[in-house]
């Protein structure tokens, strides 16, 4: 994300110091001092949690605020609709055919990503596939944790041939599991899994990994826009723009007859 901000504003030719704050969640307010000072001419929030948002509406910056993947009706909005790419998974897993599916889940989740996981249970009992509560294995958001997690799924005696993961890190560890114990995508089962890192990381795994990713550079492209704009007009009238995830079918998960590519 910060690699499109940086590319972002080189291509606009806009020189600025860029400075990056990080903060705890449910924490941001001691990280809020230099917005409350006007220390900064415009400010990107991201990762920000229901309490950190809460905290948030109750200020009055001087100057434009863009959120990254939250909701807000006092500052701008950039970002992928969370509930929609969970209801994109579960319409390919159907159109596949599956009615059972799997899910490796990170034990704490981000508020977005929690809400694409929900979203996802939700649609596969609208599309009439199972997911079973003793089908849900959860692990920390790591590459570890999804090892951890894909060793729970391998332990069921009839297991469905659907694995749906909520982080494409958590789906690398799975994967190194799922072929320790001699199961391998597409043959034993297929694997579908949110992806918010760059493409390659799941591209050059084997097998590579079908994934609905967010759109992050272009949501920064478009983030550092609606930022620039505000700084240079001074109007601060909040904009929210939704981008569409890209859907990308690999060999871990493909729909019959559909070539490997970009959706």
């Amino acid at each position: 994300f910060l690699s499109g901000i940086k590319e972002s504003l080189a291509e606009r030719g806009y020189e600025c110091e860029l400075v990056v704050q990080t903060y705890e969640n449910d924490k941001f307010e001691k990280a809020a001092a230099p917005i409350v000072q006007n220390n900064y001419n415009g400010v990107l929030v991201g990762a920000a949690s229901p309490s950190d948002l809460q905290y948030l509406e109750t200020l009055d910056p001087p100057m434009p605020v863009v959120l990254i993947n939250r909701e807000s009706n006092r500052f701008s909005t950039v970002g992928a609709n969370s509930g929609n790419m969970g209801l994109q998974a579960a319409s390919l897993i159907r159109q596949r055919g599956y009615t059972e599916v799997s899910i490796i889940q990170a034990e704490r989740s981000y508020f977005a990503t929690a809400k694409r996981t929900t979203a996802f249970i939700y649609a596969c009992h609208q599309l009439n596939i199972q997911v079973r509560p003793e089908w849900i294995f959860k692990g920390p958001n790591t590459i570890a944790g999804g090892s951890v997690a894909a060793e729970a799924y391998c332990a069921l005696h009839d297991r469905p041939r659907m694995l749906f993961c909520e982080s494409d890190c958590m789906a690398q560890g799975a994967l190194y599991t799922l072929r320790k114990y001699g199961l391998y995508c597409p043959q034993d089962l297929e694997l579908l899994s949110i992806a918010t890192q760059a493409p390659e990381t799941m591209q050059y795994l084997i097998p590579s990994v079908s994934t609905i990713s967010m759109p992050t550079p272009k949501i920064a492209d478009t983030a550092i826009a609606v930022l620039t704009a505000a700084m240079q007009s001074g109007d601060t009238t909040p904009t929210h723009i939704e981008l569409e995830p890209v859907i990308c079918l690999r060999e871990s998960f493909r729909l019959s007859g559909a070539a490997a590519g970009t959706r």
